[in-house]
């Protein structure tokens, strides 16, 4: 009976995984989904740092035997070689177990399973290509050069993913515009232009392509993967699932991984404005307002080191909003950014951002779920 119990609440706790549920609910979660086995023991290249007369410290490569390690990274090397780096709590020594020089390494199966785990439909060809950077390429040419290998007879015939990563940055571009204007009207193109640059920016899709494994696929020159190549590689495989599957699925795609990225983000972290006050006027006046008369509404420490002020903006006698600081003019800056946002529709309690799936996907589900 304990068996059956076992084996029947492990089944339970596969069927109610991150990736699943959220595949349910309209959005996919965001988390590196490689996880290596830990319970054997493994063989492994150790790097150890040892000091050398009249040379400080010089690394060295050792042979090494690592049972029960911990793991600290996952990542891409050089060559397409995703790596686990290992540590021992014994000797607390790093090693590197590269996973595509090992037998059981499958290039098409891991590119395989990586379409898998993100729900859609990819042409592998267009996939595999996606990952292929122009600087492993050159690398790899200088290393067979270096070899004195015959370019002729041993010419790379891969294809880098420039084409894919310029057309899918272009997609990106266009796709978060449309939305931005979309979910804020009321937003100037300025701000539209700071949301997507943050959404599309190096760190946001270095990170988002981190969480999704792309680094453990990228082929790149160096390892750890930079983020101008996790940059690249991120939007050629945008490009490759626009090719395959269109425009409707990539638009899901980049609502589902980047969009998400705006959750619990201010506008004016995005967005600099120098003048709030200045801008607040500028909007007034277009819509036929009267101008706002910032008032103190109160205060406390006025005569300590730490004082506080609170100023309300008014116009037509009506409290447009109030702000904290610690001097009247900082006070004053902070009510208008809290004006703007209540004008721009960007406020910390606005409506929560529609995520779940279109009515045209939702409709041959109720269909089968009513005639069954």
């Amino acid at each position: 009976m304990r068996g059956a119990a076992g084996c029947s609440f492990l089944f339970l706790l596969g069927h109610f995984s991150p990736w699943h549920s959220a595949a349910q609910h309209g959005v996919r979660a965001l988390a590196n989904p490689r996880c290596p086995n830990d319970g054997a023991s493994r063989s492994a290249a150790v790097q150890k740092r040892v000091p050398v007369a009249g040379q400080g410290e010089k690394a060295v490569d050792e042979s090494a035997h690592v049972s029960h390690g911990e793991e600290v990274k996952t990542g891409g090397s050089s060559a397409a070689e995703a790596t686990v780096r290992l540590t021992t709590a014994s000797t607390g020594v790093k090693a590197i177990y590269v996973i595509s020089q090992q037998p059981h390494w499958d290039d098409h199966a891991e590119v395989q399973a990586f379409s898998c785990r993100l729900h859609e439909n990819f042409s592998l060809e267009l996939l595999k290509r996606a990952f292929i950077n122009p600087c492993y390429l050159q690398a790899e040419q200088e290393r067979r050069q270096s070899l004195g290998v015959d370019p002729e007879t041993t010419a790379l015939v891969l294809k880098d993913n420039v084409q894919l990563s310029e057309k899918g940055l272009g997609f990106t571009t266009s796709f978060l515009t449309d939305w931005c204007r979309a979910s804020f009207p009321n937003l100037p193109i300025e701000g539209v232009e700071s949301i997507v640059g943050h959404l599309s920016g190096s760190e946001v899709v270095a990170y988002v392509a981190r969480n999704l494994g792309i680094e453990d696929l990228a082929m790149s020159a160096e390892f750890p993967v930079p983020d101008d190549v996790l940059y690249s590689t991120f939007m050629a495989v945008v490009g490759a699932l626009q090719e395959s599957s269109g425009a409707e699925r990539t638009g899901f795609f980049l609502r589902d991984f980047l969009i998400t990225q705006l959750i619990g983000k201010d506008l004016f972290d995005m967005w600099t404005v120098v003048n709030p006050m200045g801008l607040l006027v500028e909007e007034l006046t277009k819509r036929n307002v009267s101008l706002p008369e910032p008032r103190l509404i109160r205060s406390a420490g006025a005569s300590t080191v730490l004082p506080l002020y609170f100023v309300g903006l008014y116009s037509e006698k009506k409290l447009l909003a109030q702000g904290p600081g610690e001097t009247l003019a900082t006070a004053e800056e902070e009510a208008a950014r809290v004006a703007l946002r209540k004008l721009y529709g960007y406020t910390e309690s606005h409506r929560p951002f529609d995520f779940s799936p279109s009515q045209q996907q939702e409709q041959p589900l109720f269909q089968s779920v009513s005639s069954s």
